[in-house]
């Protein structure tokens, strides 16, 4: 069985949308899904990770190596600006600028979708963040990946910060944004990643028993667990006047 999950992103893109930028766009593979859900879409990306953007076919997506908090775009150019599982590697005194930067170049009435890691019951157990707790078992699990060899040559490679929803809603600031959708799902994310490490880097990914994991990580995505859910999924739509946002956020 399929199920639908509310924490994709793909599922807050606008239909309608023109231009979509992907903040953190590693390889570009949202981008590409994005591209076959909704053709018209013209898909850009930015990234620290410069061995992840060589492997972005050019002729589908425009990239290029990027600080988020300084966008080589001009303003108001994007109808939807997505930031997936990326905010908690930007370090804390960017965040801040990065947001403006979002709200920037998004169009008047364009939506943001941020994916990020909730400071639910299970934050202790990320597995990102293994490499400061146990930093033996994580070398011994997936040793040194393409990201951590991009990121250790940008930038130290930092711990993974968990965020409460109004954290997030203070760092976006006095910004007329109108919040739209909050989701809070995944208590079984961080232990199926753990899970799936091994047969990554095993070349197993296609095995079945990665696809049951991936099958239950979709299921355990579809429910909303409120205080108790692993990943904070936030869609804010830029108001098109100030009169238009919501008080909340």
């Amino acid at each position: 069985m399929r199920w639908r999950v509310p924490m994709h992103p793909i599922e807050h893109v606008l239909p309608g949308a023109g231009a979509l930028l992907d903040i953190g766009c590693n390889t570009g593979a949202f981008l590409r899904y994005a591209r076959e859900r909704f053709p018209q879409i013209q898909a850009y990306g930015v990234d620290l990770n410069f061995l992840a953007l060589r492997q972005i076919p050019r002729h589908e997506i425009a990239s290029c190596q990027s600080v988020s908090y300084q966008l080589p775009f001009a303003d108001e150019v994007f109808s939807c600006v997505t930031c997936i599982q990326v905010f908690e590697h930007i370090p804390p005194g960017e965040r801040r600028a990065t947001l403006e930067e979002i709200w920037r170049v998004l169009k008047p009435g364009g939506r943001f979708v941020l994916s990020t890691p909730h400071a639910g019951i299970t934050a202790w157990a990320d597995p990102n963040n293994l490499r400061f707790r146990w930093p033996r078992l994580y070398r011994a699990l997936i040793r040194t990946g393409l990201r951590d060899r991009a990121f250790t040559r940008e930038r130290e490679v930092i711990w993974h910060d968990h965020f409460h929803l109004h954290e997030i809603r203070e760092l976006a600031g006095t910004r007329a944004w109108k919040t739209e959708y909050v989701y809070r799902g995944g208590c079984l994310t961080p232990f199926l990643d753990l899970l799936c490490w091994p047969l990554y880097r095993l070349g197993l990914d296609a095995s079945p028993v990665n696809r049951w994991l991936q099958r239950l990580s979709g299921w355990d995505l579809s429910l909303n667990l409120g205080r108790a859910g692993y990943n904070l999924l936030i869609a804010l739509r830029k108001a098109e006047s100030y009169s238009e946002a919501a008080p909340s956020c």
